[in-house]
């Protein structure tokens, strides 16, 4: 409905963890950033040469705009008062009242006496503001609003939707100067009041308090706060199709959760001087905070989340499945190519794959085109193009011409290395760092090889995309001619206010393009991710493939749970080295390689070794032979986020898989150092249960679980 209102609106640690317990968020988070920046700037180390302009000024970003307030809050300028409002409810009761300049002026039942709802910030002038009703439509469940902000010559056009039990916000911001611009969006929500808590991630629940008063996440695009006392839950996350920069932040002090957007817009951009936007918000079940909101937001975005891999099991690496003792453990082989593979045919080892019921993956690597072997390192940057612009093949020298990227400088982003992605191989040749955007030559050699790939044979199950979280994704491109080619929003330089290309949403769109290739032949994306705290997270690559691999995947929990709450139902797989650069790794002793595979049964990971198979396989044979058969079974059950089940004590970690028995399933971990009898108490009003179900323990009958045990339910 529409009404009138003539209500005055008065004039917003540890970088790793992602809490802080003051001051300023944007000041530790390019903290953080410039912490890498300096650990990627020009050096020589360990052979390799990191010529000028890699890291310094192109790196992602660095610094902040002078004189940025502490919070958002202090940025929010007075707001116009509302010459019109209009009232959206879900179908379970979720209220929120919008006003014709973008204002929130009622939510969660709570009237608003403080600017709220949505705000521009052009980085220039470092303030939000907010905006001028130009026009005001509401019809049945829909709202739709062009808001002006005249100062900063800025439109947003913006549409409200309450569809079935959730919110759903879309959008696009607007440039009237015609001219490059760096500008966030802000959606400003008010959660009041003590007593609520942070989901960080499906573990961990944290009180926002005055002792940790600010929370915010690059992590991952969706959150949930939860109130005990009042029984309510709240999600606020943006859409899975749209990769973009953003920071999602609840402020207990100020009582705001906010979302904000980092967009660049630029006249030679693709569409011109606009950026999309996508956002949704909605109930959540307290008891289950951040499961319930990825429970919820697998069904309204289900095309990230579509499960088309069908075989699960292991990484197979280095070697081919006739050479292992241990076939049955491995689904997927990144097959090697050489090191010219783009005129290379398939690589070898996909009969013994096919007789194994292994699925072959020749290998590309989309961010970079490499130069080598040289007969010796370039001394420099100069050096480096040289060897470009004198290289035998003229067909790759014009791919990197074409799709290089650029640093603010525009020099290319490069490396000048003496090995091969690690070793101690010497190997003289430099790295270009390139946009892999379909619509650029790199992308399209790619593809190409890729088309002629499957042409040779098409027994392949599809293609393995190695280092997506290096090379261009540690980079902003600043290459003017490659704006026009992006599908996904820009972004902006953080120190310089300068628009360019978010690294990371062109390999999105490169595996968009190659999933259109793949996808109609039944073939399947299988990315290598590497996935590092403190920077922008390279999640966004979990909802473009179709088999998640993370190479030296961390054991640490939190890891381990956005992995798969990333990938749903996917097959997530993590391959480990008995040594890594010459030294032993935490999965060298069989205690540690134990440890390994129970953590990542506990969320139906996947877990392998790269090289060495044998020796693992020969020390760990129990450990393989009894963990192994068990992960495939419950990863093929598929990952639930709500369990559904209690476990006590407490410590005793749970998770479950399948949603009806006999394929319902829990895992359990004893993460402690004592031992513990395991209770668990299945919530008999779930669906999933009834009264004559029963339970039986999978790996030694009982559930006395000793130290860093693991124990397999199923439901009988």
């Amino acid at each position: 409905m529409i009404t009138n209102t003539s209500r005055t609106e008065p004039q917003p640690v540890n970088w790793f963890r992602r809490t802080v317990a003051a001051g300023s968020l944007t000041t530790l988070l390019c903290a953080a950033e410039l912490l890498f920046a300096a650990e990627s700037s020009e050096l020589i180390k360990n052979g390799e040469v990191k010529a000028r302009g890699t890291a310094r000024s192109g790196n992602a970003t660095a610094g902040k705009a002078p004189g940025e307030p502490r919070s958002w809050r202090a940025q929010v300028a007075s707001a116009p008062r509302p010459s019109r409002t209009a009232t959206l409810r879900t179908r379970d009761g979720l209220t929120i009242v919008v006003g014709d300049t973008g204002a929130v002026m009622e939510f969660l039942e709570d009237t608003i006496e403080s600017p709220a709802g949505l705000f521009v910030r052009d980085f220039a002038g470092n303030r939000f503001a907010g905006g001028r009703g130009e026009r005001f439509q509401a019809t049945g469940n829909f709202v739709e609003q062009c808001i002006a902000f005249d100062p900063l010559d800025l439109k947003l056009t913006a549409r409200w939707e309450a569809r079935g039990d959730y919110l759903l916000l879309t959008g696009e911001l607007e440039d009237r100067r015609g001219a490059d611009r760096a500008a966030d969006l802000l959606l400003d929500l008010p959660v009041s009041g003590d007593g609520w808590q942070w989901w960080s991630d499906i573990g961990t629940v944290t009180p926002t308090d005055r002792q940790h008063p600010l929370h915010a996440t690059t992590d991952f695009p969706l959150v949930a706060l939860t109130h005990p006392g009042r029984r309510i839950g709240l999600a606020l996350g943006l859409s899975p199709e749209i990769p973009c920069r953003y920071v999602i932040e609840h402020n207990a002090l100020e009582g705001r959760l906010c979302a904000r957007i980092k967009f660049g817009l630029s006249p030679d951009a693709k569409p011109k001087g606009h950026a999309r936007f996508e956002l949704v918000l909605y109930r959540v079940d307290p008891r289950w905070g951040l499961r319930d909101a990825l429970r919820r937001y697998y069904t309204i975005f289900p095309k990230p989340f579509e499960k088309r891999a069908k075989k699960e099991g292991g990484w197979l690496f280095e070697t081919t499945a006739d050479k292992v003792p241990n076939p049955q453990d491995f689904a997927y082989h990144e097959s090697t190519p050489t090191v010219a593979y783009p005129k290379s045919g398939p690589a070898t080892g996909w009969e013994a794959d096919a007789k194994h019921g292994i699925l072959t993956m020749p290998y590309i690597i989309p961010p970079q085109k490499q130069l080598g072997v040289l007969p010796a390192m370039p001394k420099d940057y100069d050096e480096a193009i040289t060897v470009l612009r004198t290289w035998k093949d003229p067909s790759l020298t014009a791919a990197i011409e074409n799709s290089g990227i650029h640093d603010t400088d525009g020099r290319y982003q490069i490396t000048i290395r003496n090995h091969f992605g690690g070793g101690p191989t010497t190997f003289p040749n430099v790295v270009f760092c390139v946009n892999c955007d379909p619509d650029l030559a790199a992308g399209q050699r790619d593809l190409e090889y890729v088309r002629r790939l499957i042409a040779k044979a098409p027994q392949i199950g599809g293609i393995y995309c190695d280092s997506l979280s290096t090379w261009t994704a540690r980079h902003l491109n600043f290459r003017r001619e490659h704006f026009r080619r992006a599908e996904f929003p820009l972004t902006y330089d953080e120190a310089s206010g300068r628009v360019a290309i978010e690294g990371r949403s062109s390999i999105c769109e490169f595996l968009c393009g190659l999933g259109d290739l793949l996808h109609p032949g039944g073939r399947l994306i299988f990315p290598n991710v590497q996935w590092h705290r403190g920077r922008y997270s390279s999640i966004f690559y979990s909802f473009y493939s179709d088999v998640c691999g993370y190479e030296c995947g961390s054991e640490d929990f939190d890891m381990m749970r956005r992995a798969r709450a990333a990938a749903y139902h996917k097959p997530v797989l993590y391959l480990h080295y008995l040594k890594f650069d010459g030294k032993d790794t935490v999965v060298t002793t069989q205690e540690g390689f134990a440890d390994y595979v129970k953590r990542c049964a506990l969320y139906g990971i996947h877990p392998s070794i790269g090289e060495r198979v044998q020796r693992s396989y020969d020390d760990n044979k129990q450990t393989y032979d009894t963990y192994m058969p068990l992960i495939r079974r419950i990863a093929a059950a598929g990952w639930e986020p709500v369990t559904h089940a209690k476990v006590e004590p407490s410590a005793v970690l749970v998770e479950r898989f399948g949603t009806k028995p006999p394929e319902l399933y829990f895992t359990l971990y004893n993460p402690t150092d004592k031992p513990l009898d395991a209770r668990l108490a299945p919530d008999r009003d779930a669906p999933l249960f009834t009264t004559e179900s029963t339970m039986k323990e999978l790996v030694a009958g009982t559930l006395t679980m000793p130290p860093k045990a693991l124990r397999v339910v199923q439901i009988k």
